[in-house]
């Protein structure tokens, strides 16, 4: 009998083993498929976007058991040849984020995918172009520097993007009116960018990194315009209910500016580089004319009617005093209640929820993220501050788990070695050992 318990052990292993290799050449196998023919709808697009191919090196990995599978395939790649390997390379370590991103890893920049991916073809073919055109941003030098529109989440600055949007909905839904409707969008937008410094240069990075991916994205997967319509719709009506719009606001004026562009000009994408604004593009391929003599004020005010502006004038002031109620209550309790505060050095981000929150010029409030850096890795399901280069999450109760594991209700923290934890004032504090 005791012979026989070892050989059990063994054979449950064994059979265990033989399970997860199936289950992982399964997903080769679909990945494999997958990007066979994202590489074949490449060939058909060849060189279509800004005279580049977005086939790129791919990574996909699965957000559970971060067990990786790679495709290699590089940018130069010929596109004819259709030889592709899904490579399954065991577990991302635990100091790379998983995201829907690009990655630098091992000397080449691949985009990343989490996985599962959406369940719709089109969905899927959208993300991997939107994620792999961040690939190509970085050789076509289109990958500016990008900071938190907080202006976009002030009463006004929020006010006036969404007349910008609407008027710009309007322009794609009615051709025979699109050119009123290009111009008091671009009324808005200018009028937006006069009370806010540096606003216009500061939405046109963004714009132009998340924007023009975003819009390459959703041409790339052959949507219907009635397709886009119906996004649009159900995401500018809903534009006053965000918690904040500074860090996303983009991925809609994306598609909105790209879809007018495509129909004034074939080729504005050669319009295009690292100081572009889609205000002063869309100006030019429409020939838009503003009455320079005339107040952007009164122009802007004298627009609003025909776009519902006192209807989302006034739910925007209640949603308004909700969000500030709401960030003086985490701005406390993050910044002087019990909390940990960790110093960010080479930080790594993983966001597992789209719910964030522009805490006044203090910082952003992302909820369920995960932090790694080179003192290791802390997550939490609640709320977290990104405040400079300091991340705070507040705790109630802490637990040593082990000398480098600490947890509580719905946080995590691991330190790697060199680095401890110390009690200072109310708070916890991150260091690195003398």
């Amino acid at each position: 009998m005791k012979n026989k318990i070892p050989f059990i052990f063994l054979l449950g292993l064994f059979l265990f083993k033989q399970v997860i290799s199936q289950s992982n050449d399964s997903i080769s196998c679909y990945l494999n498929e997958l990007v066979t023919s994202y590489k074949s709808e490449c060939e058909k697009y060849s060189n279509k976007f800004f005279g580049v191919s977005l086939y790129v090196p791919q990574m996909f990995v699965d957000r559970q058991s971060r067990i990786t599978y790679i495709n290699p395939g590089e940018i130069n790649d010929s596109l004819c040849n259709n030889s592709i390997k899904i490579t399954c390379i065991d577990k991302l370590p635990d100091s790379i984020s998983i995201a829907n991103s690009d990655i630098l890893w091992n000397g080449t920049r691949y985009a990343m995918f989490a996985l599962p991916l959406p369940k719709a073809k089109e969905d899927i073919m959208e993300l991997i172009a939107h994620e792999s055109f961040h690939v190509i941003q970085y050789k076509l030098n289109l990958r500016p520097n990008t900071c938190s529109n907080i202006h976009l989440d002030d009463f006004e600055g929020k006010f006036w993007l969404q007349m910008e949007f609407r008027a710009l909905f309007d322009a794609i839904k009615d051709t025979v009116n699109r050119d009123i409707n290009i111009k008091n969008a671009l009324i808005f937008r200018k009028y937006r960018h006069s009370l806010y410094p540096y606003a216009d240069s500061f939405e046109q990075n963004l714009e132009i990194l998340e924007g023009l991916a975003n819009y390459t994205g959703w041409k790339f997967s052959n949507k219907t315009k009635d397709q886009l319509i119906e996004f649009l719709d159900n995401s500018i009506n809903n534009l006053y209910t965000n918690m904040s719009l500074s860090r996303n606001f983009a991925y809609i004026s994306g598609l909105l500016y790209g879809y007018l562009f495509d129909k004034a000009c074939d080729n504005w994408y050669s319009e295009i580089n690292i100081n572009s604004d889609f205000g002063f593009l869309i100006e030019k391929l429409y020939d838009v004319k503003i009455d320079r003599a005339q107040d952007l004020q009164t122009l802007a005010n004298n627009c609003i009617k025909q776009y519902n502006g006192m209807e989302i004038y006034n739910k925007e002031k209640i949603y308004f005093k909700r969000r500030k109620k709401l960030a003086n209550r985490l701005k406390n309790k993050l910044l002087y209640d019990n909390n940990i505060i960790a110093t960010l050095e080479d930080p790594s981000f993983e966001l597992r929820s789209n719910i964030i929150l522009t805490i006044d010029t203090t910082g952003t409030a992302y909820n369920n993220i995960r932090v790694s850096d080179n003192w290791g890795i802390l997550s939490t399901k609640a709320p977290g501050l990104l405040c400079n280069n300091k991340f705070y999450i507040s705790i109630n109760r802490l637990k040593k788990v082990d000398p480098n594991t600490y947890q509580g209700k719905g946080w995590k923290l691991i330190l790697y070695d060199g680095y401890y934890l110390h009690k200072f004032n109310k708070s916890y504090m991150i260091s690195k050992i003398d």
